[in-house]
């Protein structure tokens, strides 16, 4: 279980979410799901949550029976907590997990403790500047193993990508590989290739990746089967996404996140009678206010009132929370409500933290809503002259040069045509 943290922690960091030769999109009608389907019957997420929980209880315990000196344990339920977190969509465990780690620190001794794992819940949270601390607290130590050497330079990939250092996010890639050459070299490779816009590279990276890892491990199995969805989403194939989730969804039955993307996918392709049950059994099940806010959207009043108001008092809980965490997520929603006020003070907190291209998609997307397009454009031109190239920050560049009438506008509209091959 705990080599899977590392994939784990790439989903919170990319998509929304987010984050190599090219898929054609597929001739056949979306009911004609991918055939490379699990040889044996996968557990599901309601079977696999007991198990974390089991093994949660037992590490705990153990770090509560030793409380002076076991931190180790407590680092081990942590990770599970962050696993548990990614699989149920529920956010209360990283709180826990925190709080574990910081019981582990209070009895590390000097120089040692849980700093990688902790910089792994850091990433995941966007605290970036903490986990550069941690980071550099382990490459501080006299001694440095070939495989902290290794996980380090992954996390130090992630980070990179995150605030605007994309050739030093290969660097350290390159790192990682030749200290040993695996799935997690690969996956952050691709997730770099997406941020730079080379989505049939990234596409690649996936594919080779899912040929390193073992044919058991549906959970990265179907990590991967969701980075494929999203790849198609930039592209606006949205039946071809759709495979791509319920590939997931065959992986790993009943994961909420291929769930709510396989219902956005639906939205997009006009099937919304059949994306709003999906969202609302994973709003049930989650509390989300991102899906209540996306199921908002396909339902009439005054259902969608009430939902909106339901988000937007879950945003401000999750903003209290984690305020790195959810700043970025929120935008959309407050936005969307007209709140803009609200949606520029988050916007503005989340480029701050992460420069990439989906903090200054964001920011630039507001500016432009607000009719300040001469700094949308300055926003969205600093992320692009780094190599950034995100559907959404081409689409709000493209926008503020053209309200502008910089000439930069065709070249911006030209780079979305090819990111999304038309």
């Amino acid at each position: 279980m705990h080599r899977l943290l590392a994939l784990l922690v790439l989903a919170g960091c990319g998509s929304t979410a987010s984050d190599p030769a090219p898929a054609a999109p597929s001739p056949e009608p979306v009911e004609a799901a991918a055939t490379d389907r699990p040889a044996v019957a996968a557990r599901s997420v309601a079977e696999l949550l007991p198990e974390l929980d089991v093994q949660i209880q037992h590490h705990a315990g153990l770090g509560e029976a030793n409380a002076a000196t076991d931190w180790l344990h407590r680092k081990m339920a942590a990770e599970l907590l962050m696993v548990r977190a990614k699989l149920s969509g529920t956010w209360d465990e990283y709180a826990r997990a925190e709080e574990l780690l910081a019981q582990g620190f209070a009895v590390a001794k000097a120089g040692t403790g849980p700093h990688l794992s902790r910089a792994s819940l850091h990433l995941t949270l966007h605290r970036l500047s903490d986990a550069e601390a941690d980071l550099a607290a382990v490459e501080g130590r006299a001694v440095v193993d070939e495989g902290t050497r290794g996980a380090l330079a992954i996390r130090r990939a992630q980070l990179a990508i995150l605030t605007g250092d994309l050739d030093g996010a290969g660097r350290q890639i390159e790192v990682a590989r030749a200290i040993k050459a695996g799935s997690a070299d690969l996956t952050t490779e691709g997730l770099l290739r997406l941020a730079r816009g080379d989505l049939n590279g990234a596409e690649d990276r996936f594919r080779l990746a899912e040929g390193r890892i073992p044919p058991q491990d549906q959970i990265t199995r179907a990590w991967l089967d969701l980075q494929a969805g999203l790849l198609d989403l930039e592209r606006q194939r949205w039946a071809d996404a759709l495979v791509h989730y319920d590939d997931a969804l065959a992986h790993l039955p009943g994961w909420y996140l291929a769930q709510e993307h396989r219902a956005e996918a639906l939205a997009e392709l006009g099937r919304a009678a059949e994306a709003v049950p999906i969202y609302r059994d994973v709003v049930a099940r989650t509390e989300s206010p991102e899906l209540i806010g996306a199921l908002a959207a396909l339902v009439p009043e005054p259902e969608r009132a009430e939902l909106l108001a339901r988000a937007t008092a879950g945003w401000e809980s999750r903003l209290a929370l984690f305020p790195a965490a959810a700043g970025g997520h929120a935008i959309d929603h407050f936005v969307g409500v007209g709140a803009l006020d609200r949606a520029e003070e988050l916007a503005r907190a989340n480029h701050a933290i992460r420069p990439d291209a989906e903090g200054a998609g964001a920011l630039a997307t507001v500016l432009n809503a607000r009719r300040q397009h001469a700094e949308a454009l300055a926003v969205a031109t600093a992320a692009w002259s780094r190599g950034y190239r995100r559907a959404d920050l081409l689409e709000a560049a493209a926008e503020a040069a053209t309200a502008v009438g910089d000439p930069s506008a065709a070249e911006f509209t030209a780079a979305l045509a090819t990111l999304r091959g038309t």
